[in-house]
């Protein structure tokens, strides 16, 4: 299997196309919007690749870029 390099230090910002890795499920989607709630946290607005138009919204730890050659480039 390919080793993937991602580049963590670089912030997601709206079009990044995205692999929701964390939690309970996984899914593919892209970056909506980056913002901040009133109290300062960070998070991140993410469509579903395979629901379009189903929006949630999660920590920017629960997200990773994903990479040509992964699903998302089918």
């Amino acid at each position: 299997m390919k080793q993937l390099e991602l580049d963590l230090s670089e912030p997601l910002r709206p079009g990044d196309r995205v692999l929701k890795f964390k939690g309970t499920y996984v899914a593919y989607g892209t970056v909506l919007s980056v913002f901040k709630t009133s109290l300062g946290k960070e998070l991140v607005a993410f469509e579903f690749k395979t629901h379009p138009g189903m929006i949630h919204i999660f920590a920017p730890s629960q997200l990773r870029r994903v990479t040509e050659g992964e699903y998302f480039y089918d």
